[in-house]
């Protein structure tokens, strides 16, 4: 039995396993092991407040932007 230890990166993880020739043609099994997730979620977002102040920076005003579709149609 072979056994290697993977640590991925990401949720899509391309595994190239080196088969010994006595088990070329014959079904192969391949395990993993999932451990505990030990990580405490982060506190969830409860007042409006809380959100304003973590987009704060990515607000845009348009209080006086005017559409013009004629412009924006003009391809040429």
């Amino acid at each position: 039995m072979i056994t290697q230890i993977i640590e991925p990166t990401s949720n899509i993880f391309n595994l190239q396993l080196q088969i010994p020739k006595e088990l070329i043609g014959k079904k192969v099994a391949v395990s993993y092991e999932q451990e505990e997730f030990t990580e405490q979620p982060k506190e969830a977002v409860n007042s409006i407040e809380s959100i304003r102040e973590i987009f704060k920076d990515c607000r845009v005003k348009f209080g006086n932007y005017k559409f013009n579709r004629d412009e924006a149609n003009d391809y040429e």
